[in-house]
């Protein structure tokens, strides 16, 4: 959110540097337009299989390249989800080592917790609020993108939901695939391709989308996967497994690994195109949900406190208030009654303030669950029920 120098080109092309980083965490998305509402932002993604602890990760300007000390620290217990995205505010309390991403543009690097540098970009003057500069697909090539998709795929179309258990006693559908259009446009998807492992290895028994395919504006489009094996049909395993989607010019735009599912889950995106997760119920053509969505007030926060949620019991959205003085890393998290973790609603560095933070657990069912809210020393944990 630095002023800047000079007025350059509506949209400037800018240059990767050390863009052979064989690493798995990369910068995906950078945000320097920033306002005191909407403060700037580098968007982290994982491009593995797996979730990476990026505890102790630091990422900085040409600030703290000349001064270490000066370098963000990304906290202890930071976990980025497999093929997940994890969003770093960086003009923040300078005490905490913030720094505004220049308008003008400048460098930034990324060093893990071993003190190397797993990426660096050095981008240039872009003058229009409204965009954003990412890497399309995810993890690869930069790109000024016309739509902030801060959080999310910087693909417009993503696989979004998946269900792998078809036939079953309590579900007799195939086995499917849900895509989702993220753009405000309709998109044709003819000529793209969706398969497992078989199509991996084997080009031809890629699922190729008949000609005229198309997704509306942010809507979705079921794919059932478990057909004909002359259409290049396939199976799905309940025991988890691989799979592709790739443009009509062959170029893989999404690649996920879901985990095994019971016959009630299926493994999905919350929000659409956001991170992956095994949820209970199924969401199939229809949005999985947005998990929250935060708002701040303008009272000041004197104290930690973190309020019954409202309404409560719930059906299938409500509101938990929380207040937090100072700036910090805070987390909130929604817990099942065997205390797994489900949700987590906030994990990141917030300004202090007080906060309503909207949870919709549509595709959760009826029963207790608890939710925590973790920022600095301070500990809460608080219930509530959903009652369908």
């Amino acid at each position: 959110m630095k002023k800047a120098t000079f007025i350059g080109l509506a949209f400037v092309l800018f240059l990767l540097v050390g863009s052979n980083y064989a690493q798995s965490v990369k910068m995906n998305e950078i945000f320097a337009r920033g306002t005191a509402a909407d403060l700037d932002w580098i968007e982290l993604y994982n491009s593995t299989n797996a979730d990476v602890d990026v505890s102790g990760y630091k990422i900085y300007d040409s600030a703290g390249n000349l001064d270490a000390t000066k370098k963000m620290l990304i906290p202890s217990g930071t976990v980025l989800p497999a093929k997940g995205y994890y969003v770093v505010t960086t003009d923040i309390d300078k005490a905490l080592n913030g720094f505004g991403l220049s308008s003008s543009g400048e460098d930034v690097w990324l060093e893990d917790n071993t003190g190397t540098v797993i990426d660096n970009l050095k981008f240039l003057a872009t003058t229009d609020a409204t965009q954003s500069y990412g890497r399309v697909a995810n993890g690869t090539t930069w790109a000024v993108l016309n739509t902030i998709t801060k959080g999310l795929s910087n693909s417009v179309i993503v696989m979004n939901e998946i269900y792998s258990n078809g036939k079953s006693a309590t579900h007799p559908d195939l086995d499917w695939i849900e895509l989702y259009n993220s753009s405000a446009a309709q998109v044709d998807i003819s000529g793209y391709k969706i398969y497992d492992s078989g199509g991996n290895t084997d080009a031809t028994k890629k699922m190729v989308l008949a000609s005229g395919t198309v997704i509306p504006a942010k809507s979705y489009l079921v794919i059932t996967t478990d057909i004909d094996k002359t259409l290049n049909g396939f199976g799905l395993s309940s025991n988890g497994e691989e799979v592709w989607l790739e443009d009509n010019t062959g170029a893989v735009i999404d690649n996920i690994k879901f985990t095994a599912l019971t016959e009630t889950q299926t493994f999905s995106r919350i929000p659409d195109a956001g991170n992956w997760k095994a949820v209970t119920g199924l969401t199939k053509a229809k949005t999985n949900g947005t998990g929250t969505s935060i708002k701040a007030n303008d009272q000041i926060a004197t104290d930690y406190k973190l309020q019954q949620n409202y309404p409560n019991p719930f059906n299938p959205t409500t509101k938990i208030e929380y207040s937090i003085p100072q700036s910090g890393f805070v987390t909130l998290k929604i817990y099942d009654v065997l205390g797994n973790e489900i949700y987590s609603l906030v994990k990141g560095f917030m300004s202090a303030g007080n906060y309503v933070a909207d949870f919709n657990a549509s595709s959760l069912t009826s029963g207790v669950y608890f939710y925590k809210l973790q920022a600095g020393n301070f500990s809460k944990v608080n219930k509530m029920m959903l009652v369908k």
